[in-house]
């Protein structure tokens, strides 16, 4: 029976981590190893994962000072010994038959990465969601060849492919491709487009099986990061290979991308009024203009990006419909 490598990166998850745990404790899948890594974390998580390995033999835990998801990743990949390797997130949560299935398929058909659908969960609702899931559903399952794997990625299914929770990758496969420790956001899509051209196969089963945990930490991490320069980075990495590649189809999903990131995190800026950035971030929206795959979108979408920076009453209009922006503009002078 083939090993798999479960990479768990943790950080002040306290009051998450124990169910994510107890869910892959509880695989039907038994040859595993646990690997926690530990990023510095201030709270109970790490006590937590110690109690629980004290139950179970299968998990090793490891620690390092605070340096952010990648490395934590990038050292489960270095310590991991399975044939699979399986990433899984900190307070997210996974069905009871998962991993069995994923490695099922990854047998079944040539392919290096296996993958199902995530299901977005509040927080209250992990515990019902998990209780409730004994069953086997049958769902198609669908196979992408390396050229059939890249539209998968950049049009079909780019969602599905976007983060690598729920992901089990072949480990001779992954070789020293590692996560990218500069990136604050789009690490896991970069890392799935380096795969995507290694030439990946993939086989994908439409089971919402692996459980994103949505809470308000991770909402409250997300809008911090949207309102920094490098949230657009790796969108904009993709974007220019594959404009360098000819495959504008795929470029011009990821330069649709790239506008709608910057116009986010300019109304994010503008809430929280710092006038600084907003200045930096129109001095990039103009260089963005002058890239020859904005002149290729339709007319009326290049006319709203510019409005975004350039006549931002006019953009929140359009945005907001007309009735919505005065009644914000009256409880705002009220």
């Amino acid at each position: 029976m083939e090993n798999v490598s479960v990479i768990i990166p943790v950080y002040n998850e306290e009051s998450y981590i124990r169910q994510s745990m107890e869910s892959v404790m509880s695989q039907t899948y038994k040859n595993l190893e646990i690997i926690v890594i530990d990023d510095g974390s201030t709270d109970k998580s790490i006590d937590i994962c110690k109690e629980l390995s004290q139950r179970d033999e299968r998990i090793f835990i490891f620690s390092q000072k605070n340096a952010g998801v990648s490395v934590a990743r990038n050292h489960g990949i270095d310590f991991a010994t399975g044939e699979y390797i399986f990433f899984m997130d900190g307070d997210d949560a996974i069905h009871p038959f998962l991993i069995e299935y994923l490695v099922c398929q990854m047998k079944e058909y040539p392919v290096e990465l296996a993958m199902c659908k995530c299901k977005k969960v509040a927080n209250h609702q992990m515990e019902n969601i998990l209780n409730g899931t004994t069953d086997i559903v049958k769902s198609r399952c669908l196979t992408a060849n390396p050229s059939k794997a890249e539209e998968w990625f950049h049009l079909t299914y780019p969602e599905e492919l976007s983060s690598i929770g729920g992901k089990m990758l072949l480990r001779k496969f992954i070789g020293e491709l590692r996560f990218d420790r500069k990136m604050i956001y789009g690490e896991d899509t970069l890392f799935l487009y380096h795969l995507i051209c290694k030439g990946v196969s993939i086989v994908f089963f439409e089971m919402e099986w692996y459980f994103y945990r949505q809470h308000p930490n991770s909402t409250t991490h997300f809008e911090s990061i949207k309102m920094d320069k490098r949230y657009f980075e790796c969108t904009r990495i993709i974007r220019n290979k594959e404009y360098e590649k000819k495959q504008i189809s795929f470029a011009l999903y990821w330069e649709e991308w790239i506008l709608k990131q910057m116009e986010k995190s300019f109304v994010l800026i503008k809430q929280n009024n710092k006038k600084k950035r907003c200045k930096d971030l129109r001095k990039i929206a103009l260089v963005e203009r002058k890239h020859p795959l904005f002149r290729k979108l339709k007319l009326r979408r290049r006319i709203q990006f510019q409005m975004c920076f350039f006549a931002y009453p006019l953009y929140k209009i359009q945005s907001q419909g007309i009735r919505n922006y005065f009644r914000e503009q009256i409880k705002i002078y009220m």
